[in-house]
């Protein structure tokens, strides 16, 4: 799974919640409210425990009120204790549909839904329908994992195992009598326990959709640090580098560090402020020393808990002409005669030009082409003797045009002597 937020999952995935410091696998059965008889507070990522956590009883053996139960406020503490610190307080307070009694009908929703943080799904929200019994009170909507129904397909996919074998697990809805509850049956088919009956226990719970998932399925109890613009090309560029500017943010207000790279390899590493604006920028070394092509550079910000945010930026670098000018090499009387050599790839199809000068300290230099003998090694003879600088130099410009040439074209030194 790569990185991303939890609302982001897709439903039916597994995603990791730690449990006693060990991973332990949650499906992601609904992402937003389920329907309009859920409070505002149910938005969010659900999960479901993927296998059942014990067999343990529902409640009273004259009770079968879900908001009354003993398994209620088990969930809410000793179960819940389970997750880390970070978890448990970031798991979403809810209110969630819940029937007081089956005759007459009282079922309470919206925000008059049960208070609380980790509960047990309803009959509804597994796909159960009064449809198949009139006794089932629609007490929730069926979540997106689930089907409607009681074929074999919409069965497969309530079947859960405890050590190893598929088992019962209790729902929150109540039965149409005093003391029974609805379960799930080892075949996913429904079923009626008493409340005093050992059955299995699957929680659920509702995370915030904005929580990072790690590469790993981990669900970090953290926000992801934000990064300004979007990705996008910022086209073609010759002599002048791209820019690009953004600024970090983190809704956690975490320490954030940011990490850019081009082509993977490393650029540079800063610890953001938050809210600053930061610019991708390139130094004249830096620019000279990326070759012509297509680009990749990305903007990784990642926080204190391992949440982190990409920014991706493409461009391409098409340069067609390189040229540079060496200093003068001062000279005590008037060079006369000089040797060159350039080293780099000229492939065919492209043009290189050497110009030599022995007034290199002049505002305007008298250049003379002097390529030819360059390239077969011959010496130079300077034909100017003028000069307004209070010394003579020697200088060389050298210019490379890529022209039809394709593959590697560069220049990479040049060196010379004179007399």
């Amino acid at each position: 799974m790569a990185a991303k937020t939890l609302g982001s999952v897709a439903v039916g995935s597994i995603v990791k919640l730690k449990e006693n410091g060990a991973a332990v696998d949650y499906l992601v059965v609904q992402q937003g409210r389920p329907s309009s008889i859920y409070d505002e507070s149910c938005d969010g990522t659900w999960l479901l425990r993927k296998d059942i956590f014990e067999d343990r009883e529902w409640g009273s053996p004259s009770d079968n009120r879900y908001s009354t139960s003993t398994i209620h406020p088990y969930l809410n503490s000793t179960f819940k204790s389970r997750f880390g610190v970070d978890i448990q307080n970031i798991i979403k307070q809810v209110k969630i549909p819940y029937c007081l009694r089956q005759s007459p009908p009282t079922i309470y929703t919206g925000s008059n839904g049960l208070s609380t943080k980790v509960f047990l799904l309803s009959g509804y929200e597994v796909g159960f329908l009064t449809s198949l019994s009139p006794a089932f009170p629609v007490d929730g909507s069926k979540l997106s994992y689930f089907s409607s129904g009681n074929d074999s397909e919409s069965k497969a996919l309530r079947i859960s195992n405890f050590n190893g074998n598929a088992g019962f697990w209790w729902l929150r809805s109540q039965f149409n009598t005093a003391t029974d509850v609805w379960s799930v049956d080892r075949y996913g088919g429904y079923s009626v326990s008493a409340a005093t009956d050992s059955c299995g226990v699957r929680p659920a719970l509702i995370l915030p959709s904005e929580l990072f998932v790690d590469a790993s399925g981990n669900v970090v109890a953290s926000r992801a640090p934000t990064i300004s613009d979007s990705d996008r090309s910022l086209g073609a560029f010759a002599m002048t580098p791209p820019t690009a500017s953004y600024s970090i943010n983190d809704p956690d207000g975490d320490t954030v560090t940011v990490t850019e790279t081009l082509d993977g390899k490393a650029f540079r590493t800063y610890t953001a402020t938050l809210g600053t604006t930061y610019n991708m920028a390139f130094t004249a070394t830096q620019w000279a020393q990326v070759l012509n092509g297509s680009h990749t550079f990305k903007i990784k910000a990642t926080d204190q808990n391992g949440a982190y945010t990409e920014r991706t930026y493409t461009f391409t670098k098409k340069v067609t002409q390189a040229s540079f000018t060496t200093d003068a090499m001062p000279a005590d009387a008037m060079p006369t005669v000089a040797v060159a050599s350039v080293i780099g790839s000229f492939p065919v199809g492209s043009v290189l030009t050497v110009e030599a000068c022995n007034n290199g300290s002049d505002a305007e230099p008298v250049w003379q082409d002097v390529t030819d003998k360059v390239l077969n090694s011959k010496k130079i003879f300077f034909s100017n003797q003028d000069k307004a600088a209070d010394t003579w130099g020697v200088a060389f410009r050298v210019t490379l045009d890529r022209g039809t040439a394709t593959g590697e074209c560069y220049i990479t030194s040049i060196g010379g002597a004179f007399e």
